[in-house]
């Protein structure tokens, strides 16, 4: 790729002269006819320092402001990702143990949902095959399904849904839990202060509850994090726009 260098005069915009090149030698043969000049506004090219040093020693180098903002921008960029990395850090540490917690209720809820549509899509298949007229025995094999489960299934307006009953009595601790929701406590706080009030479930029992009933609940080291991270990327947008 071939480059060139056009000199302009700060004060009026106007452009002096234009070189098919920029060699140190060809900037230093053209600067040297311009005596008398105070300063020179470049970029960071090291020929174009070397070629001003030499043909006009006594004016003063300017970095333009394009390549300061972007000097600055890059080690801001920089600093942010170094703090962003730790806050990830730190909080995945705090979190270890709830997370892992937390993996052994998810495994077997999607279980259940996959169970559960499962059985959905066999009852809307017999629903569907009992309208086109066929016989229990028929849509046995056709399903796979023991006849009983076919002749059940027939007789249901609706799929029943599972039951599911709760052995917990979360609401004995509704005190404590309203008031770690108002200190914005993580769920671990929550049920530590329950397990001091004579509460005798498990963590992941009352994870999984939390989550369902308080989907929309942040603690405090949450919400911390959120807005870090929303500041990352407020200032990382920064820097991309600079470059365009």
């Amino acid at each position: 790729m071939n480059y060139g260098t056009i000199i302009v005069n700060s004060e009026t915009g106007k452009a002096v002269d234009l070189i098919d090149s920029r060699d140190c030698d060809d900037i230093v043969d053209t600067l040297s006819t311009f005596q008398g000049v105070s300063f020179v506004t470049r970029d960071r090219a090291r020929g174009y320092a070397k070629a001003i040093s030499q043909a006009l020693p006594e004016a003063q180098q300017i970095a333009d402001k394009f390549h300061l903002s972007k000097n600055l921008s890059d080690v801001i960029h920089e600093h942010i990702k170094s703090e962003h990395k730790q806050i990830r850090k730190d909080y995945l540490d705090t979190h270890k143990n709830e997370e892992s917690e937390l993996e052994k209720v998810t495994e077997p809820v999607l279980k259940l949902n996959n169970i559960t549509r499962k059985m959905q899509h066999r009852f809307d298949s017999i629903q569907q095959l009992k309208k086109e007229g066929l016989s229990e025995s028929t849509i046995a094999k056709r399903l796979g399904s023991s006849r009983n489960t076919i002749r059940r299934y027939q007789t249901m307006p609706t799929r029943a849904p599972r039951h599911c009953t709760c052995r917990n009595n979360y609401e004995k601790h509704h005190a404590i839990i309203k008031d770690g929701m108002q200190n914005k406590l993580t769920r671990q706080g929550i049920f530590n202060a329950m397990q001091k009030d004579g509460f005798t479930g498990k963590l992941p029992a009352f994870t999984a509850w939390f989550r369902n009933r308080f989907a929309d609940y942040k603690s405090r080291l949450a919400q911390s994090f959120t807005c870090n991270t929303n500041q990352v990327f407020k200032t990382s947008m920064f820097r991309f726009g600079r470059r365009r």
